[in-house]
């Protein structure tokens, strides 16, 4: 069983809630006995042991390799079990993975942005109001905006990858510089966007983005989210 702890908006609380049960493709139990009523379950130890990196979970189940006698996509009327499950010392160790929310920072104009800086902030996330980013530079590396997110009392831990770009044929914003964020600590349904403010737009500490004096575009900063959370699935399995 997999619990998280999620926010009660309307009462203003923390709970913890039954989130997933995780069961491997090796699952398997059968029907029979008084009537078909009996449920006997293959004993496979699945979750004796757990580790977890970031969205990878690896849950150990010792007597996973056991001969099963039978087909885990049916319920037979009649003991499929192995023969000696905990004799036979075989085991798997089954790899889970929970896609992550994803939202991906535009920092864009039709030149290069040479100065200047921003702030990310969600309006209101978990019960709190403005919650602020640090002073993100113009042309931050990933590990100095995944520094910056962090500063952010909701947000937790996340990964950040950095791409640039200048295409003359991607009019008006030929330069782009984006920011890829990915939320490992985040399980909730739904992540609220990021907003963006800079000088002139809602930051009054940041400085001005500053770009070349034949430009023609403003620079601007757009978010879009590309991938939401998905519960943990099984990726691959170990013996």
């Amino acid at each position: 069983y997999i619990y998280r702890r999620s926010y009660v908006a309307d009462e203003g609380y923390v709970k913890w809630e039954l989130y997933s049960i995780l069961r491997s493709n090796d699952y398997d139990y059968d029907v029979y006995g008084r009537g078909f009523s009996f449920e006997h379950m293959h004993r496979q130890d699945f979750g004796v042991t757990l580790k977890a990196n970031r969205r990878l979970l690896l849950v150990a189940a010792p007597f996973a390799d056991y001969g099963n006698r039978g087909d885990v996509d049916l319920r037979e009327h009649f003991d499929s079990n192995g023969v000696h499950n905990e004799g036979l010392g075989k085991g798997k160790v089954y790899a889970f993975f929970s896609q992550p929310h994803v939202q991906v920072v535009t920092l864009q104009s039709d030149e290069i942005i040479s100065f200047g800086s921003f702030r990310l902030k969600f309006d209101n996330n978990l019960g709190v109001v403005d919650d602020l980013s640090d002073i993100i530079a113009c042309d931050s590396t990933a590990e100095a905006f995944k520094a910056a997110l962090e500063k952010m009392s909701t947000i937790g831990e996340v990964e950040v990858e950095r791409f640039e770009s200048f295409d003359m044929n991607s009019n008006p914003n030929a330069y782009k510089i984006r920011w890829r964020v990915s939320f490992i600590s985040s399980v909730a349904d739904n992540q609220p966007p990021f907003v963006p403010i800079w000088h002139g737009s809602g930051c009054n500490d940041c400085s001005e983005l500053k770009v070349s004096v034949l430009s023609k575009v403003p620079p601007n900063i757009i978010v879009q989210t590309t991938q939401s959370h998905e519960k943990y699935t099984q990726e691959a399995v170990i013996q």
